[in-house]
């Protein structure tokens, strides 16, 4: 019984869009942890990943800002978002094989990608590419292809500090005590 009172409260938190913070991971070069912030309104997002690039035995982590080019719903299915995004961001590697004597690359990402997401399930997957012009130690340029999933957080997990609050509402002043006669 406990179970199935479980199963139901689980599915009911999954029962909204993917929009504010998903959690999820990505594969491809780099693989790892992904992370990303979806305002309910608005066309721009952001998203991180901490990684290990098993190609260049490397940290990766990198930080873009991304915005949403397309998100035209498919007419057979409204419910369906296949949005197409463009962002730019930094990217750090970290390890011996970064291509640096003190084992550093940083990089300007510029990533491309296409999600498939439903208005009343919190899951994303998407597909990235992400060439990258490396600026230290050397210039040249480099790419990342990755794969992922990641699911959000129920309801407004997080609200945003710049977000109008209403303010409380003040209890009616009581009215002036009559002057004492004299």
């Amino acid at each position: 019984m406990n179970l199935l009172l479980g199963g139901l409260a689980f599915a009911g938190a999954l029962d909204h869009d993917p929009m504010g913070l998903g959690l999820g991971v990505l594969a491809g070069v780099p693989t790892g942890i992904s992370v990303a912030w979806r305002p309910r309104e608005g066309v721009v997002w952001m998203d991180a990943a901490v990684a290990w690039s098993f190609e260049n035995r490397s940290l990766a982590l990198h930080g873009d800002a991304l915005f949403t080019v397309m998100d035209k719903p498919r007419e057979d299915m409204e419910d369906l978002h296949l949005p197409v995004w463009l962002g730019i961001g930094p990217r750090i590697r970290l390890g011996a094989a970064a291509d640096a004597p003190n084992g550093g690359q940083l990089a300007v990402r510029v990533p491309l990608g296409i999600g498939v997401w439903h208005e009343e399930f919190p899951l994303e997957g998407w597909f990235e590419l992400a060439p990258a012009v490396v600026l230290v130690p050397e210039p040249r340029v480099v790419g990342d292809i990755a794969v992922g999933v990641r699911i959000y957080l129920p309801g407004d997990t997080f609200r945003r500090v710049d977000a109008p609050v209403e303010p409380a509402a003040e209890p009616p002043s009581a009215p002036p005590d009559p002057a004492p006669a004299l």
